[in-house]
């Protein structure tokens, strides 16, 4: 027993050195499931998408000098980075990829925009310029310039479409 107490004493008493957290992350915690993330996507000439994100409360534990702590990520995730996403065939463009929410942004509260939807057209990371409605105008950085491209869908997040959010 006192040598338990001696350990743990010396974890505390190095814990500047990382040596608490490491400590720490070896203890096992069960995630906590969270309100599930509805997920609408209705893009023009294709069928609607809807999608259920399962989120849990995870402890974040890396055994790093910045702490432990709990973080909410998607369910099957490694982290509360790790991004999801649905494709969709566009017979005039190819294959598009659209980033589904991340449970920690939606569970805080932080408003998700369309800025924050980063298509993947063919293999081609794009980025947010404007909107009108359900048209929504992207460009990617391409052989020296810029190459915009126009989408027809409308996002909604929890039944909120992402369009009334922009602005």
């Amino acid at each position: 027993m006192k040598k338990h107490l001696a350990i743990i004493a010396a974890a505390f008493y190095v814990a500047g050195c990382g040596v608490y957290e490491c400590i720490d992350a070896k203890i096992p915690r069960t995630p906590i499931p969270m309100e599930p993330i509805s997920v609408e996507i209705a893009y023009s000439g294709a069928p609607v998408v809807q999608r259920e994100i399962h989120c849990e409360r995870y402890y974040d534990a890396l055994c790093a000098e910045r702490g432990n702590y709990w973080s909410v990520r998607q369910v099957g995730m490694k982290s509360q980075h790790d991004i999801s996403w649905v494709s969709i065939q566009d017979p005039r463009i190819g294959e598009i990829r659209l980033d589904l929410p991340l449970c920690n942004y939606v569970h805080q509260g932080r408003v998700t925009t369309l800025k924050w939807v980063h298509p993947m057209i063919n293999g081609e990371h794009y980025s947010y310029v404007k909107s009108a409605g359900r048209i929504h105008i992207y460009r990617t950085w391409s052989k020296g310039s810029w190459k915009p491209i126009e989408l027809e869908f409308d996002y909604k997040i929890n039944g909120v479409s992402l369009a009334a959010t922009q602005g």
